[in-house]
């Protein structure tokens, strides 16, 4: 139930975004790459394998035996994965939601991914 007194979270939450615009997308990449991280390493519950995208992109920034620790390489690779995550959500809010084809938001996000999958 809500209050008729107090907004409701909705209300509050688009108010919030209108007023950061890019503020709300960066906060959206956060939550939406630590998803997508916590979904790669239950891949393996549905029988798919375990994807550890901060691992991947250690060895990808420094040489998976070149320098540091493991968990050094976590480390750089979990900062770069945010990075990331951030940036092309905030890429999407800003450039291409305006120009992909699409009525909802919902296909132009899925288009929006697909084109960086094939890209990547």
């Amino acid at each position: 139930m809500s209050n008729s007194i107090a907004p409701s979270a909705s209300s509050r939450w688009h108010k919030w975004v209108e007023d950061h615009p890019v503020g709300s997308l960066a906060l959206i990449g956060v939550i939406a790459t630590q998803l997508g991280t916590y979904f790669g390493y239950c891949f393996p519950a549905v029988g798919l394998p375990k994807l550890p995208w901060p691992a991947y992109n250690g060895a990808l920034i420094g040489g998976a035996d070149t320098w540091g620790s493991p968990i050094s390489q976590y480390f750089a690779g979990q900062s770069m994965h945010f990075v990331n995550g951030i940036v092309f959500a905030i890429l999407f809010g800003v450039v291409a939601h305006k120009q992909l084809p699409g009525k909802n938001h919902v296909v132009k996000g899925m288009l929006f991914g697909v084109v960086q999958t094939i890209i990547s």
